[in-house]
């Protein structure tokens, strides 16, 4: 398919694929559709219309590399008898397959660091016609009824899973081994080996900072994780050496003088700062963004609460309240052998 980025002016920068066919079938018969309505259209660019995703969306096969990016799919919008408009994307198709383009009627913009896209997600969108939307079947509806009972069992299910304690780190990390033995090996041979004491109180010492106990015990099983392949939903693991590298890379950023007036939208208990020293990357999505140990929280916070930092947005997230209790959410969300995954597995596809 094709990628793309949107610009300031509203430009749009299309790039294509090594598939030549594809690319000349794009030029052909859906460039002068995109090119109309951005013309005579009254959005464009970063002001595209959304509407939520009717169904979960997973992107299989070559879009795998494309997790870490926003890319653009062939979508359908269907209208219902009452005249509510639901967004169906199509999967990608089998390279020479031209099914998806027959079906289409828009083009939505999935985003970034999520393999699967949730039922009810806002995406945003353009028609390639004025033509009448197609009704939405009685087999859609079937569907989507189907999909949000899964979504409210699930919800249940991580609410139950929520209230339990949480796990020794040798056995969670035992249960999360055993797991990707069996679904996900390469990301099982990409874990670090066991970080050293000495490498722990290098850290600390470096950072200026002791680190929660938890944490230190789950590098002192694996320092981290090598390879092309992210462990935790779209974030690597990052070793005691890529913690450091993290951490030093933003505070030399936070002395920069374009940053002096920089500050954070946080949840409760979160310092309402773009960055500061006592919060330490521990993830990494590859684009800057980061969950991290607070270990100087606000009041009403937690010392070793874990946020979400993100590098371009100033929302400052509570996650969850200790490394043990996200950490021990994760492995238990790891699915059975009939269920899909969603966690590790959301990445494979």
């Amino acid at each position: 398919m094709f990628g793309n980025d949107y610009l300031e002016d509203h430009g749009v920068w299309l790039t294509f694929g090594e598939f030549t066919p594809d690319s000349l079938l794009f030029m052909e018969i859906v460039l002068p559709h995109l090119l109309d309505a951005m013309e005579h259209a009254d959005y464009h660019g970063r002001d595209w219309q959304t509407l939520p995703c009717a169904l979960p969306f997973t992107r299989l096969g070559q879009w795998r590399c494309n997790v870490r990016r926003q890319v653009l799919c062939w979508a359908v919008i269907k209208e219902t008898q009452r005249g509510e408009r639901l967004l169906f994307p199509l999967e990608a198709p089998w390279y020479g397959s031209f099914k998806p383009l027959a079906e289409a009627n828009a083009i939505v913009a999935l985003p970034m660091n999520k393999a699967v896209i949730p039922l009810g997600e806002p995406l945003p969108h353009m028609l390639l016609s004025n033509a009448a939307l197609p009704q939405v079947s009685e087999e859609d509806l079937a569907r989507i009824e189907a999909a949000k009972a899964a979504l409210a069992a699930e919800q249940a299910r991580r609410a139950e899973l929520a209230a339990l304690p949480p796990l020794p780190m040798a056995q969670a990390w035992a249960q999360l081994e055993a797991w990707l033995k069996q679904e996900e090996p390469a990301l099982l041979r990409s874990l670090g080996k066991p970080a050293s004491p000495e490498a722990l109180a290098e850290l600390e010492a470096k950072l200026k900072l002791s680190l929660p106990d938890d944490f230190k015990a789950a590098l002192s099983v694996h320092d981290g994780q090598k390879g092309e392949e992210p462990l935790f939903e779209g974030e690597f693991f990052l070793s005691t050496k890529g913690v450091l590298s993290q951490w030093r890379t933003w505070t030399k950023l936070m002395k920069s003088p374009d940053m002096a007036e920089c500050s954070g939208a946080p949840d409760e208990g979160i310092r309402p700062d773009w960055f500061h020293p006592a919060w330490i990357p521990f993830t990494h999505d590859g684009m800057g963004n980061h969950l991290c140990l607070d270990l100087d929280p606000a009041e009403g916070g937690q010392v070793g609460q874990i946020i979400r930092v993100w590098h371009d947005d100033d929302e400052r997230q509570l996650i969850a309240p200790s490394f043990a209790v996200w950490f021990s959410r994760f492995v238990r969300s790891l699915p059975n052998e009939d269920e899909a995954a969603p966690g590790v597995a959301e990445h494979a596809g």
